[in-house]
């Protein structure tokens, strides 16, 4: 495979002329039970476990008897949830199993999740603790029906085409041009604008036409493409509105620089007053998701 010096004569770096400005972004984390996509038992009770005690959770005929679940622990100086160990010295105050609501081995319901309760419960007394579901097994089919509500009514992207007036394009220069705009080349074949330190993406460029994806070796050839797609994933994207005010101004250039226009994924041309809609919808999509508990970039929603 070729290189980018053989191919290009040297290195592609950013032009700070049209580079997109870096943004920083928290990164959204959370380790522990996800309540809205998991059955959660948690072992509570008035006294510390000792960690010998605790990790005989992890014991593979416990895991085999409790379905294999997350285990879960916290110290009495942790801030948040942290993977049970095997850990010998210490104490937790707090321990709690989580099950998939729909996983590898199939999606819950009342009756599974009635049968894993009454398998942690012996545990839980061993334990000197009680088990406690959240939900309880008979809300277990509701908050599945949820889950799966906002999995259909948030499952979606933003994509934007840049097509050539003359729907010719070189690769070569789709490169050269993605590279000035401060773009990342990811193995997966695209250009991808991403958050300093973080490995996600804002949005990604493709080509358009015969191929989804770009490579080394098209560029050297000359391969040519109908124009570019700009797009995201609204729950993936660690910043939504963020994405979508880049992807418009990477659109603008990249259509200037190959004598193009952008259009919306119907192919309509985007006029001021789509890009206007376009932002008021991409805005109440993202309020509505903060309120549901699924925050785009979030645990939840990836």
């Amino acid at each position: 495979m070729p290189t980018i010096s053989e191919v290009f004569g040297d290195d592609l770096q950013p032009d700070p002329a049209i580079a997109l400005r870096p943004i920083q972004i928290p990164v959204r984390t959370k380790s522990g039970p996800l309540h809205r996509l998991q059955y959660v038992i948690e072992f509570v009770g008035p006294r510390s476990v000792p960690a010998a005690a605790a990790a005989m959770i992890l014991r593979s005929d416990w895991l085999a008897a409790l379905g294999k679940p997350r285990a879960w622990a916290m110290s009495p100086g942790d801030a948040e949830w942290l993977p049970l160990t095997e850990k010998a010295d210490g104490s937790y105050d707090s321990l709690a199993l989580a099950w998939d609501y729909a996983g590898a081995q199939g999606e819950l319901n009342a009756k599974s999740a009635q049968h894993l309760l009454e398998a942690a419960e012996p545990l839980a007394q061993h334990l000197n603790r009680r088990a406690m579901p959240i939900p309880v097994p008979s809300d277990v089919p509701l908050a599945i029906s949820q889950m799966r509500q906002v999995e259909e009514n948030f499952d979606a992207g933003v994509t934007l085409m840049v097509l050539a007036e003359s729907r010719q394009v070189s690769e070569f220069e789709l490169w050269v041009w993605c590279a000035k705009l401060g773009l990342t080349y990811s193995p997966a074949g695209t250009w991808d604008w991403r958050v300093p330190g973080s490995d996600r993406e804002l949005f990604s460029v493709s080509p358009l036409g015969n191929t989804e994806v770009f490579s080394l070796e098209a560029a050297q050839r000359g391969d040519t493409h109908e124009g570019v797609l700009i797009g995201f994933n609204i729950p993936r994207s660690p910043e939504p509105i963020a994405a979508l005010t880049g992807a418009l101004a990477a659109a603008d250039i990249l259509a200037g620089r190959m004598y193009g226009q952008v259009f919306d994924e119907n192919g309509q041309p985007m006029a001021e007053a789509q890009r206007r809609e376009m932002r008021d919808v991409l805005t109440q999509v993202v309020e509505a998701m903060n309120k549901l508990g699924f925050s785009p970039g979030g645990p939840e929603a990836v």
